[in-house]
């Protein structure tokens, strides 16, 4: 198995050109479309984690369990 520098994966490029173009602009327009929604994602995650601090810190430490439970079934 041969060692892939972290500079080496960041410089990866898919060799899209082996592709009928039909297929590359699908590949390459859903790929986009995937990459966008990561970020949509991750900013949402990020909001999630935001508004739980915020609720934790207006409720008893007991509470936070139990509003978690009741309200995402979340332990």
């Amino acid at each position: 198995m041969r060692h892939v520098s972290q500079a080496q994966k960041k410089n990866a490029q898919f060799e899209y050109q082996t592709l009928p173009a039909q297929k590359r602009a699908s590949i390459q327009k859903l790929t986009l479309e995937i990459k966008e929604n990561l970020h949509k994602t991750i900013r949402t995650i990020w909001d999630i984690g935001k508004k739980l601090v915020e609720v934790r810190s207006q409720l008893e430490m007991c509470q936070f369990g139990s509003w978690l439970q009741v309200e995402f079934n979340w332990s």
